[in-house]
């Protein structure tokens, strides 16, 4: 059996991995922020947080993972995603 140390080591190589997807997935939103201003596109796109969070359900349950907290995860994901688009500069 694995100690408390040895478990929290673990823990904290994926939240480093973590942190580290969520930044690479805040650089993509600006790129399609910047493609949104170019297409004079709004930032808000309801149909396609729903579609996301169809999949993160379905993905969710697979992992073993209560659907309730990823769709708060992905809640907390899509907010700091709208406000990184908002803050885009216009060219």
């Amino acid at each position: 059996m694995k100690n408390l140390a040895a478990l929290r080591k673990q823990l904290d190589v994926i939240d480093r991995k973590l942190i580290a997807l969520v930044g690479q997935r805040l650089k993509i939103v600006r790129e399609i922020g910047a493609l949104k201003k170019t297409l004079n596109l709004p930032v808000y796109q309801p149909r396609r947080e729903k579609e996301i969070l169809k999949n993160v359900v379905f993905r969710a349950k697979h992992a073993g993972m209560e659907p309730r907290v990823a769709i708060r995860l992905f809640q907390l994901l899509f907010h700091a995603s709208r406000k990184a688009q908002r803050d885009i500069k216009k060219p």
